[in-house]
Parts: structure tokens; sequence; C-alpha cells
């Protein structure tokens, strides 16, 4: 993994460099994809998650959006803190070591910052991991044999052996 990092106007964009030669700031617009005719699925949650085919990959699109009493005031701004405190930095960072210590992590490709005054917008761009489903979705489907379990168990201790909670 090679991050490197510029800027397009008020919008910070950082990407892997060996993933992806170099990233388009129109990459983070769902509208970019659909034009492309690349999107080939979506999620829906806090926003809409976007599924896009790049080459012979699959990546997740995704804008950060607020959650909570605070969504009432604003969906998708966050208070400007500086570049490296922003959610997205911080993920891309997170998934970038995690990815490279060899756990089951989406690798990041690109990250995108807008500042916007006293806030910002943020998106993120990852892998897909194909074949996956939330434990919710497979609990509501079927009850899990134990081996099941001692695989989950096994697989968060090594996330807890690496420091994260």
């Amino acid at each position: 993994m090679n991050p490197k990092a510029y800027q397009d106007n008020k919008c910070h964009i950082l990407y892997d460099s060996d993933a992806i030669g170099q990233v388009e700031s129109d990459w983070f617009l769902p509208e970019t994809w659909q034009a492309r005719n690349a999107v080939v699925g979506q999620a829906q949650g806090r926003g809409t998650t976007w599924y896009v085919q790049q080459d012979q990959q699959q990546w997740v699109l995704r804008q950060y959006r607020r959650g909570g009493w605070i969504a009432h005031l604003t969906t998708d701004r966050y208070v400007w803190q500086g570049l490296a405190q922003t959610r997205a930095w911080q993920e891309w960072q997170l998934l970038a070591e995690l990815h490279a210590k060899g756990l089951p992590v989406p690798a990041p490709i690109a990250a995108c910052v807008c500042q916007q005054g006293l806030f910002y917008t943020a998106h993120i761009i990852t892998t897909r991991i194909p074949d996956v489903f939330s434990l919710t979705t497979l609990l509501q489907q079927k009850r899990l044999p134990s081996a099941v379990w001692q695989r989950l168990g096994a697989t968060l201790k090594r996330f807890h052996q690496q420091g994260v909670y």
C-alpha cells in the first residue's frame, strides 16, 4: 500500500497509488458511476452505499452521514478540526493498517474530505468484500452452528490483539 494525498480546490484526497494510478475527485459522486453504468448494487443505512465496478474490482462508495439527534440539524456536515481529525482520514488509515496486518477488512482505495468554512463533508471508497453479510442478517435467517460462533470469536480476538475494540 502506497498512500498519496493531494488537494483539489477545497477537497483533500487520500488514495492508495498501488491500487489505482490516480483518483479523480468525481469518483466520490454516485452520478459519475451511474453515468458510466458502473453501479452494480446499493445498500441502505444512514444513506445509500453504492457498489461500483472499476476494472476487475468492485468498490464501495460511502458518504459519511450523521446519526442521532444532530442529524436533525445536518445530515452530512462535521465540524472541521483539521484534516487528521476527519472521520474519512482516520478510517482510511485504520483500514490500511489493519489490512496490512492481514485482518479481514476492506482495503481502502480513496478518501475525500471537502472543507467548507468551519465544516466538512467526507466520502470513502474501499474494496468490496464478496459474499459477506451482517451478523444481524445471518441471525435473522437461521441459527448459527457453534463452529461459526467459534470462528467469529477467534476473529474478534485477532482485532482485540491489534488494539481494535
